[in-house]
């Protein structure tokens, strides 16, 4: 494909000398069959990426995928599929992409979402017989948006592209306007399915503990540590006031420190149970202090409002599309590593409420004991988690499509 003359300017001056640490010396043996090879601009990206190659090979269709990373992105692909490998992405150069091409071979550059790289993309000219931006979005393409650079070089790089999804109308039509695009090769799709989780329970378990708590109004600090516990027993105190039989499940991160939980609850003069002595509750019990294991899945299913741990204090959220899955309506601090993305999108849309204070997640709960504000919050939640179905489906035809019989 031929460059534009501001497009081969704008590499010249990126510089074309080989990046050293990007090598293959340590690649695994390239899988047999076809090889789709998967840009992520972030980490936060392989779920998305995971859910697509899982909708990409529901017909049965051998695929395997390789997933690149920029230099110092966090690669965690545990419990990933063995047809997935994750590896940091190529330098840039004719050398960093042609030893990385040579290796791997793919049929497909499937780029997800985020900044452009000019030169990466065009070192892929008539080595990859297919390339397709997914996710796009206006403001996180990068290059510069809005200056002399990216309306320059836009253009050329995103004609390299055998077709766009676009996030939204907006993006499509700014791209539109870059493009030599006459309608047909750039559509809005809405975002990718991330792929949320739905965590299992024991229906015993969960018909049960129903039986036990009847109509009680209940809510879950999930995956909550012992430095939470001030901060939680504070905003439990706040909003029992509105609903007095209100009971609080503590789901213990780290169940060896259930005993010292329940002394500092007790300690402040609550009724507490823990889970794992097997006592049973009663209508005077205030808080389960969840300490018998992983059990998310039948707190979400139990309590309608999800306080995320370790979101005021610490770090270390669990995923808020699994509570989401299971109809929680969830609350979140401003620490909200490892799932920022995820929660990102359910904030931008008011399926989730965000907080700063012990007062405020007190403040919040109270508010989604209403049942129709829960509820609320749970369907925005529910919306955002399941409309990406339709752009990963339709990104998996246009992948899956068209490809050679055999892979080279």
């Amino acid at each position: 494909m031929a460059r534009s003359l501001t497009l081969a300017a704008f590499l010249a001056l990126r510089g074309s000398g080989e990046r050293t640490g990007r090598g293959g010396a340590d690649w695994p043996d390239r899988p047999a069959g076809r090889v789709i090879w998967f840009r992520l601009q972030r980490a936060d990206r392989i779920p998305a990426a995971v859910a697509l190659a899982e909708a990409i090979r529901a017909d049965g269709d051998p695929f395997a995928f390789v997933a690149t990373l920029p230099r110092g992105e966090v690669i965690q692909d545990d419990g990933s599929p063995s047809h997935m490998l994750f590896l940091e992405e190529p330098a840039p150069t004719p050398a960093g992409v042609a030893r990385f091409i040579d290796h791997w071979a793919p049929d497909t550059l499937v780029w997800v979402g985020g900044a452009l790289e000019p030169g990466l993309i065009v070192e892929t000219d008539d080595r990859i017989a297919r390339r397709l931006l997914l996710d796009a979005r206006d403001q996180s393409l990068g290059m510069g948006i809005g200056s002399w650079w990216f309306s320059r070089i836009a253009g050329p790089v995103l004609d390299r592209f055998d077709h766009i999804l676009a996030v939204d109308a907006e993006t499509r039509n700014r791209l539109a306007r870059l493009t030599s695009d006459k309608g047909d090769r750039i559509e809005v799709t809405g975002r990718l399915d991330e792929g949320a989780p739905i965590l299992s329970c024991r229906e015993d378990d969960r018909a049960d503990l129903a039986a036990a708590l009847g109509t009680r109004p209940v809510w879950v600090a999930a995956s909550a540590t012992l430095a939470e516990v001030n901060q939680i027993a504070a905003a439990h105190r706040q909003a029992a006031r509105r609903a007095h039989r209100l009971m609080l499940v503590f789901d213990a991160r780290h169940p060896e420190e259930g005993a010292e939980i329940a002394e500092r609850f007790e300690a402040m003069r609550f009724q507490v149970v823990r889970r794992s002595t097997g006592v049973d509750l009663t209508e005077g019990t205030q808080i389960l202090v969840a300490d018998d294991g992983p059990e998310l899945g039948l707190w979400y299913r139990l309590a309608p409002i999800a306080y995320m741990g370790n979101t005021l204090v610490g770090g270390g959220s669990p995923d808020p599309f699994a509570a989401a899955a299971l109809g929680s309506a969830t609350i979140h601090g401003p620490l909200t590593t490892p799932h920022p993305g995820r929660f990102a999108q359910l904030d931008a849309v008011g399926a989730t409420r965000a907080i700063r204070t012990a007062e405020e997640l007190g403040q919040a709960v109270e508010t989604l004991l209403a049942p129709d504000k829960a509820a609320l919050v749970a369907h925005a939640a529910w919306e955002v988690i399941s409309s990406g179905a339709g752009a990963t489906n339709r990104a998996a035809r246009l992948i899956a499509r068209d490809l050679p019989e055999e892979a080279a």
